[in-house]
């Protein structure tokens, strides 16, 4: 895979790379955590009347089947999108080798949000051009010849 990281003359970071897709794949997850009752609690409460621990036991199969369902189903959907992927790319790449599709190079300066791309034929000439930019941008701080990219919010 040709992606190079290099630090040009002013010590600005650079990601020079091939892109695969042209949309940034992310997690469309919560990102927040909660935490459950702790079991032997429940068992505890019960022990001294035996309808109680019959409803307490009941809700606890609830509950159980409801974070089966909270983890279970998100992982198939999560599965299921991760192969609609896999072929999507593994087309788009076959659909590159047999149509001649150009690759695109893209440079990334994630601190100024500075990002630059090129338009160029076949996987080779793709991995020298990555290379290519990587040496001017560590001589120079500046890549030749892309096209500015406007920063967009993700």
């Amino acid at each position: 895979m040709a992606v190079a990281r290099v630090v040009d003359p002013s010590g600005a970071e650079w990601t020079v790379r091939r892109k695969w897709v042209h949309r940034r794949l992310r997690w469309r997850g919560r990102g927040g955590s909660f935490e459950l009752m702790d079991g032997a609690s429940l068992v505890d409460a019960g022990a001294d009347l035996p309808i109680v621990g019959v409803i307490l036991a009941a809700l606890a199969l609830l509950l159980l089947a409801v974070a089966a369902v909270l983890f279970i189903v998100p992982a198939v959907i999560f599965l299921v999108e991760l192969l609609i992927v896999v072929v999507i790319v593994g087309a788009g790449v076959l659909g590159r080798v047999l149509f001649g599709r150009p690759w695109t190079v893209e440079a990334h300066e994630p601190r100024t949000e500075r990002t630059f791309e090129w338009k160029v034929q076949g996987w080779r000439a793709s991995g020298k051009l990555v290379d290519s930019i990587a040496e001017q941008l560590r001589g120079t701080g500046q890549p030749a010849g892309g096209t500015p990219i406007a920063a967009t919010d993700p």
